[in-house]
């Protein structure tokens, strides 16, 4: 690639130019170096990031979660204790099969996954230890499924709406 120069105020080349456009709106000292025409300073480099960091916490203070309030329950369930943990069993499909998993559901919300040890079709081959299944890295992450409240709002049975 040739090198190119720009006439200085004198008539004589800027030396060292022609790599990428980095002399694109320089100037040409009296001795042929390369200068750029406003270098930035320090204290101006500060001044606008001081400003676009500000700029960029206004921008973010509107991108809060909404408030949701708390609504307790108007009838509790039977048998509901507040602040002791549910345990539900529960199966999830995988390939041809299915694993058997236990769900901890704290005041109507799932917060663990594990495997159900005491399920009857658990692989067992005489040995206790042996014999327990553990949870997929998938089961574990189906903990964010679980809970929708968008979810089905009524029971059916084989696709037909039933009472509980």
């Amino acid at each position: 690639m040739p090198e190119e120069s720009l006439p200085t105020g004198d008539g004589m080349p800027c030396s060292g130019l022609g790599h990428g456009l980095g002399h694109v709106g320089g100037v040409c000292s009296s001795d042929g170096q390369y200068e750029t025409p406003d270098p930035v300073t320090r204290r101006e480099f500060m001044r606008v990031m001081s400003a676009s960091l500000l700029l960029g916490g206004i921008g973010l203070s509107g991108c809060r979660r909404p408030v949701e309030k708390a609504v307790p329950f108007s009838r509790l369930p039977e048998g509901y204790l507040h602040g002791v943990p549910e345990y539900f069993a529960t199966s999830m499909p995988f390939r041809e099969t299915a694993i058997p998993l236990l769900v901890k559901s704290y005041e109507g919300r799932p917060i663990k996954i594990e495997a159900n040890v005491e399920h009857p079709d658990k692989p067992s081959n005489g040995d206790d230890e042996a014999g327990r299944i553990g949870t997929t890295h998938h089961a574990q992450a189906a903990i964010l499924s679980l809970y929708d409240p968008d979810r089905a709002t009524r029971f059916t049975y084989k696709g037909v709406a039933v009472s509980r």
